[in-house]
């Protein structure tokens, strides 16, 4: 079973690094109805949404990776990306009280990892 959710993940990394973005989420779902503890699929499947801007979809992949590992730096970054992306589209839509809000989470994201007590 383990050897065939890692078939599925490796799959999905291909079809990413080729542009077959919604393959890649097919093959995720896949994996992550068999294995849900496993933070990279989330990660790789968020990536994939992010890529085809389903930024809501990635979001939550993101925040479900950071579930798994709270101090995963990788994750944290991605969080913050997303939330610049929305400023971006806010700001280019002109709603700008809405971009200002959106880098400010994307800021104070990374802050408040950079702040965490190290154990």
């Amino acid at each position: 079973m383990r050897q065939l959710v890692l078939t599925y993940n490796d799959f999905a990394v291909e079809c990413y690094s080729k542009g077959y973005y919604e393959e890649a989420i097919s093959l995720l779902d896949q994996a992550i109805k068999r294995e849900r503890n496993e933070k990279g699929f989330y990660i790789n499947r968020g990536d994939s949404f992010r890529m085809i801007g389903y930024l809501s979809f990635a979001l939550a992949d993101y925040q479900q990776a950071l579930e798994l590992d709270q101090n995963d730096w990788v994750i944290i970054s991605r969080i913050s990306l997303v939330h610049h992306q929305y400023g971006i589209k806010e700001y280019t839509n002109k709603h700008f009280p809405e971009a200002e809000k959106c880098f400010t989470t994307a800021i104070d994201s990374i802050l408040k990892e950079n702040t965490r007590p190290v154990h």
